[in-house]
């Protein structure tokens, strides 16, 4: 998982680069949380460079990938929970489903991100 940090960050380079910030702006996403999350990175390190990115993404106006990260950073403050705390659905202040689905993009992450709260908390 290590080998993949430097080709993510990369990705990113090479997408602002070319222009391409709708591709560009995943490859953050790899590289400062997902790939650290599977790692096993502390969640708390994660969720603060979450904050930042979601910050970053809303001001390049990149709705579309915005909500993969609002979905990542409410699964992860979920996980820092007590099980008996966490709603079963993922609707918060950071992450709304309906908004997801009005994107149409990624849809199937919604489970992705469900499926690992139910795994860890439930």
């Amino acid at each position: 998982m290590h080998e993949l940090l430097q080709p993510s960050l990369n990705g990113y380079i090479q997408g602002l680069k070319d222009g391409d910030i709708e591709n560009a702006i995943p490859c953050l996403l790899l590289h400062f949380v997902y790939i650290p999350y599977i790692m096993g990175k502390p969640l708390a390190v994660i969720i603060e460079d979450i904050e930042r990115l979601v910050t970053q993404v809303e001001e390049a106006n990149r709705t579309r990938v915005l909500w993969i990260y609002r979905a990542l950073w409410k699964m992860m403050r979920n996980l820092q929970q007590p099980p008996s705390a966490v709603p079963k659905k993922l609707e918060g202040e950071a992450f709304k489903v309906s908004e997801a689905q009005k994107t149409g993009w990624h849809v199937g992450f919604i489970n992705f991100v469900a499926g690992e709260q139910l795994l860890f908390l439930h």
